[in-house]
């Protein structure tokens, strides 16, 4: 009974009800609070057995990139490498931490994923993003992230479209679906 109350917490504690990015110069503030500005949390419980999956992301504006490598810099050479290398600018990308407790389902990065991830903005919607798998950076992503330790870290490239009021990043599958959504 106890766990389940526990997983009930965590639900709603997940529950992002701010979806406004506010546009501050983010020159002004850590890299943290920078972070939280253009991170979003989604988790939905599968079943009693099967326990939650949860999704968050963090929109890679071009402000946010630049202040990420340059306290990468500092800090971890290699993972700015890394993203300096897979990101590419003429797209609208994310840093996703994806977690599951079923293996399987932990497939964004294979061609017959059970996920099908769409990028809405102004009525028009992307599929099939560039899914790039980020290995051996756990330690400095999980510090950007406010979840699970377990996840798996992806960045997910978008052509670009124009984005205007919002944008809705979507997970979806025949289990369930998951949301991350952005106002400008």
């Amino acid at each position: 009974m106890k766990k389940i109350f526990l997983l009930l917490f965590l639900f709603f504690l997940s529950c992002n009800s701010d979806n406004h990015v506010k546009q501050n110069n983010l020159d002004n503030l850590s890299l943290k609070d920078s972070l939280s500005i253009y991170q979003r949390n989604d988790s939905k419980m599968v079943n009693f057995f099967d326990g939650s999956v949860s999704l968050s992301s963090i929109y890679l504006s071009p402000k946010l990139l630049n202040k990420i490598l340059k306290e990468l810099d500092k800090k971890n050479i290699k993972l700015k490498n890394i993203l300096s290398e897979k990101i590419n600018n003429d797209h609208i990308n994310f840093i996703v931490s994806f977690y599951t407790p079923k293996n399987s389902w932990n497939d964004l990065d294979t061609i017959n994923s059970i996920w099908n991830i769409t990028l809405e903005s102004n009525g028009k919607k992307m599929n099939s993003p560039k899914i790039t798998l980020l290995k051996n950076t756990t330690d400095v992503l999980n510090s950007f992230f406010k979840k699970n330790s377990f996840s798996i870290h992806y960045i997910l490239s978008f052509k670009k479209i124009d984005i205007k009021d919002s944008m809705k990043l979507t997970f979806s599958s025949i289990h369930l679906e998951l949301k991350n959504i952005w106002e400008f």
